[in-house]
């Protein structure tokens, strides 16, 4: 599934992707999760072989996931780091938001600054502003997943658009967003692909990149 889906990127002519996902929703049939990152990495290397030419014309890294309901975002942190320099370029906490915030995982954050490896919160699809200025404002993060509700905080009504204070902060701090409009879309955080805020988030200068989600019967990669 990894190769074909570094071999999917490459035909679609993408030459950078991260790649994320929750080893520990893959050890259910013994595998341990040393053994499930050797796996998706080994997969990635050879999807980009496919390619054939230098391997820096087609590179796809591995965002390193744990589950915010579950607490093993320590345990995960440390395979992150890890794995730093065989292809794991982030580790991110990902799933439901309500109730279980950012907070949560302090120790894993803290771990994670300490040893200077990269990190993403999923943050501001399904639970609105309350998630993303828990991040902001308590766990340093490079980027926030998602984030699309941070239009909630953006007043469209007038002749021109003015923000909130936290839009405000996340503009200018230049918080990446990584916005996913396929998701969006099946959570109902926007109404269609159409009526997407990515564009709007775009001229105010946010600095949002786009992620496509697979669909969950094809794939738990994303």
């Amino acid at each position: 599934m990894a190769r074909e889906a570094a071999e999917d990127l490459a035909a679609d002519g993408v030459v950078y992707a991260e790649i994320r996902w929750a080893p520990e929703q893959h050890v259910e049939a013994g595998l341990s999760l040393e053994q499930v990152v050797d796996a998706v990495l080994a997969g990635f290397r050879q999807g980009e072989a496919q390619r054939g030419g230098p391997r820096e014309a087609h590179r796809v890294g591995a965002l390193v996931t744990a589950m915010r309901h579950a607490a093993r975002s320590s345990e995960i942190a440390k395979l992150a780091v890890t794995y730093r320099d065989s292809g794991v370029v982030g580790f991110d906490i990902a799933g439901a938001e309500a109730g279980f915030p950012p907070t949560r995982h302090l120790d894993a954050f803290e771990y994670l600054r300490r040893e200077n490896f990269h990190f993403t919160i999923h943050a501001g699809e399904a639970f609105g502003l309350p998630s993303i200025w828990r991040p902001c404002s308590g766990a340093a993060r490079d980027r926030l997943g998602h984030g699309v509700r941070i239009v909630d905080d953006i007043d469209t009504s007038g002749s021109a658009p003015k923000l909130g204070r936290l839009a405000q902060y996340v503009r200018d701090k230049r918080i990446p967003l990584e916005m996913c409009p396929s998701s969006n879309v099946q959570t109902g955080a926007a109404a269609s692909i159409a009526e997407h805020p990515i564009g709007l988030l775009r001229r105010l200068y946010f600095r949002v990149t786009v992620k496509h989600r697979q669909p969950a019967d094809e794939r738990h990669l994303e």
